[in-house]
């Protein structure tokens, strides 16, 4: 069933206190994480949503939390790379600064912006194993796409 009607259990057992988890396993998951996204010029949220929820144990909707709270700080790295990058080959000519659309961002950010809670709230409601089987096949077609293209 897509929805399920109780209360997700790990929402009540996990606290501050339950997290038990080395500061060098954040910091190594962050360091791997960082190469390969900035290597592949992917989202980290691929990789460290599963990286938390295998790992580490946290719960995929508090994985998700996580995920989306590194974005702008991922962003800042990533957009600042291209934009400096991408000056010295094509420098500013509208709507690109360096190697990032201007018009890009602005439409993608609003709708970002407008969908995530929606997307959101429908994490919430949704089972937690049917969850993780969603992402799942979201990264295999993601991956089958890069292998075949």
């Amino acid at each position: 069933m897509f929805f399920s009607k109780e209360p997700n259990k790990d929402f009540n057992n996990y606290t501050a206190d339950s997290i038990k988890f080395a500061n060098f396993q954040i910091i190594l998951i962050g360091l791997c994480v960082g190469c390969i996204a900035g290597f592949f010029g992917i989202g980290g949220g691929i990789l460290v949503i599963p990286t938390l929820n295998l790992f580490l144990k946290i719960p995929i909707q508090f994985a998700q939390g996580f995920s989306v709270s590194l974005v702008p700080f991922n962003s800042f790295g990533g957009v600042t790379g291209y934009i400096f990058g991408g000056m010295k080959k094509i420098g500013i000519d509208f709507p690109y600064l360096g190697f990032v659309n201007i018009l890009i961002v602005i439409i993608c950010s609003t709708m970002s912006i407008i969908f995530t809670k929606i997307g959101l709230n429908l994490a919430k409601k949704i089972n937690k194993n049917l969850l993780k089987k969603i992402f799942a096949i979201v990264l295999l077609i993601t991956s089958l796409k890069f292998i075949f293209t």
